[in-house]
């Protein structure tokens, strides 16, 4: 299972919970996270990203493509 559901959560609640979560889909070989963020204000949206780039999980992301959630999600791929 590779997805994250940040929907309803605080931002100080989401990343260490999608931390948690990378690190459980690393630990059982997954590659690639789809984080649900949603759109709302954007400020979970800008949190995630912004998270991700540090993330010693994460060799990239991007947005998702349409048929995907579009820009509500965010499709990282997790590293080697």
């Amino acid at each position: 299972y590779n997805t994250i559901d940040l929907r309803g959560k605080r931002v100080d609640e989401a990343l260490p919970f999608m931390d948690q979560a990378l690190d459980a889909m690393e630990r059982r070989g997954i590659n690639v996270a789809i984080i649900i963020h949603g759109h709302g204000t954007g400020a979970m949206k800008q949190a995630v990203r912004g998270h991700l780039k540090m993330s010693i999980y994460v060799s990239d992301f991007r947005p998702g493509d349409m048929g995907e959630g579009g820009d509500g999600v965010t499709v990282a791929r997790l590293r080697d």
